[in-house]
């Protein structure tokens, strides 16, 4: 049996920062939630084409994540705070009918791991 695809969600914005932080969430939550499989694809699409400063490469890359997401089980939303490319996202998971889950606000530091874990599982039960 196949386990539920995880779209993960993340601020970009060009920002080398928030690439790295990116990956340090798609790491933690793959560790921590073995009963479901995480993946973020637009991470491959700002390695190989960070300059979104483009507006046709921009459009493209998120129809390309609005495809993904409709795609995807579910929706998890990670990092500081929903960007406007992350909202595209969250709209394409609710018109799909996919239940998504809104992590942001936490910072990903060893200390905050367990209040993490503990928020993320109080939000799967009610979805």
């Amino acid at each position: 049996m196949s386990r539920p695809i995880v779209y993960v969600a993340h601020p970009y914005g060009g920002k080398r920062d928030n690439l790295e932080s990116a990956l340090a969430w798609l790491r933690f939550l793959r560790d921590t939630f073995d009963d479901l499989d995480f993946t973020a694809p637009w991470i491959a699409n700002c390695i190989a084409d960070p300059f979104e400063d483009d507006v046709a490469t921009r459009a493209r890359a998120l129809a390309f994540d609005q495809e993904m997401v409709r795609r995807c089980d579910q929706l998890w939303a990670v990092g500081e705070r929903v960007s406007p490319g992350m909202s595209l996202e969250i709209t394409a998971a609710i018109e799909a009918g996919r239940p998504w889950i809104n992590a942001t606000g936490f910072a990903l530091h060893v200390s905050q791991h367990e209040l993490i874990v503990e928020a993320i599982k109080a939000r799967r039960a009610r979805s």
